[in-house]
């Protein structure tokens, strides 16, 4: 069911990837990008659990050090188990990504407890995960659980998963109760193109540009200079744009850096 979409999903993840940009990390070896790792790799070593999930960051993309996804999964459990989300949600789509660490059971427990969290990538990616039988966890009343719910989050790219689905399969008060009753209170509308989108009045229109990378190192680098327990409560919770690495709204960008979608 569905395989169409996932193909789909993979060059949608191109062209919504400009729908809201977080601070991108890249492969890179300068004395400058050097510099940085190390003092992040201090800075986790000190017990900072976002320090951690960026030093995932950096060995997953190579930045400051050779690329190393076995460190970066290690990084990234030690944020979750820190307490950062986004940890949990990196976390599960590496070991639903990557053939050396592929472990579907491992990746979705992982997205689960993020979602738990609402970490609203995680809700868009579990609502595709039950939907489709290629990770053998089909799951329809799983499924209409997150579909309903990324559909009250107002998602942004639930209009394109909705069409996809219903080039397959009728969302009705049998198949999909949940989604039903939502899109019966807040129905779509059809764009000018013809594709199904948010009427405009439900749609928060964000603007956002974002900082360079070293912008993002340096600012956080400031709050992790002291051991955890001097922070106190002033390490704030930064929004997604003053993080690399960071989805926590928009599905198809993150599908982007973690292809988990050619799992055989």
């Amino acid at each position: 069911m569905l395989k169409s979409l996932f193909c789909s999903l993979a060059l949608f993840s191109v062209i919504y990837a400009n729908n809201v940009h977080a601070a991108k990390v890249k492969e890179c070896q300068t004395e400058v990008c050097v510099s940085y790792f190390n003092q992040y790799k201090a800075a986790a070593k000190r017990g900072h659990g976002e320090a951690m999930h960026f030093l995932g960051e950096l060995y997953y993309a190579g930045y400051g050090t050779q690329q190393n996804i076995e460190l970066a999964l290690y990084y990234f459990k030690k944020a979750a188990k820190g307490g950062v989300v986004a940890g949990h949600y990196k976390a599960g789509l590496v070991y639903l990504s990557h053939p050396n660490f592929k472990n579907v059971d491992k990746g979705i427990r992982y997205l689960e407890t993020a979602a738990r969290k609402n970490f609203k990538n995680a809700n868009f990616l579990l609502a595709i995960i039950y939907i489709n039988k290629q990770f053998g966890l089909l799951n329809l009343q799983k499924a209409d659980a997150y579909l309903a719910k990324i559909y009250l989050d107002r998602h942004p790219d639930v209009p394109t998963l909705i069409e996809y689905i219903e080039e397959e399969k009728s969302i009705n008060e049998s198949s999909f109760p949940r989604l039903y009753q939502v899109m019966s209170q807040q129905p779509l509308q059809k764009s000018a193109q013809g594709k199904l989108a948010w009427p405009i009045d439900q749609v928060e229109v964000i603007t956002i540009t974002s900082p360079k990378v070293e912008e993002v190192l340096s600012e956080r680098l400031v709050l992790f200079r002291r051991p955890t327990k001097a922070l106190g409560s002033r390490l704030p919770n930064n929004a997604c744009n003053n993080r690399f690495g960071c989805y926590s709204a928009f599905g198809f960008d993150s599908l982007r850096d973690f292809p988990f979608l050619t799992i055989n």
